[in-house]
């Protein structure tokens, strides 16, 4: 078993240079690690819990469709757009600083609905004034 099959080296590997471009590795690093430090609650768990069926799916609170998960979608601006924003505003700042402004942000000003993945690409512009 010199080569496994289930073995790959990380030279044959074709990444693109755009995901090597290090405002997109940035963007996509802030994004995947702020991302569960709010989907991880326990406020957001219970709250999907409140959905869940008795065949452990859920009920979009939304659209009402029986769903395998529910997202954490942001009401109004969307993610990406908060982090691009404050990457703009801060361009000498190292990860860490940007990590920090991002989750700030979101503390002080981001509501979540708790929605099917179709709902998500939808909410933030139907419910940005519902309170």
């Amino acid at each position: 078993m010199d080569n496994p099959t289930y073995i790959i080296s990380a030279s044959s590997i074709n990444i693109s240079e755009t995901r090597l471009n290090s405002h997109t590795s940035i963007r996509r690093a802030l994004r995947e690690s702020i991302n569960p430090l709010f989907s991880q609650s326990p406020a957001i768990k219970n709250l999907k819990a409140q959905y869940k069926t008795q065949d452990n799916r859920f009920t979009c609170p939304r659209c009402d469709n029986i769903v395998n998960t529910l997202d954490l979608a942001h009401i109004g601006e969307g993610a990406y757009t908060i982090i691009d924003r404050i990457m703009l505003e801060n361009p000498r700042d190292v990860y860490e600083e940007l990590a920090n402004k991002v989750y700030l942000y979101h503390i002080n000003n981001v509501r979540f609905a708790v929605v099917c993945r179709n709902c998500n690409h939808q909410v933030g512009d139907t419910q940005t004034n519902d309170n």
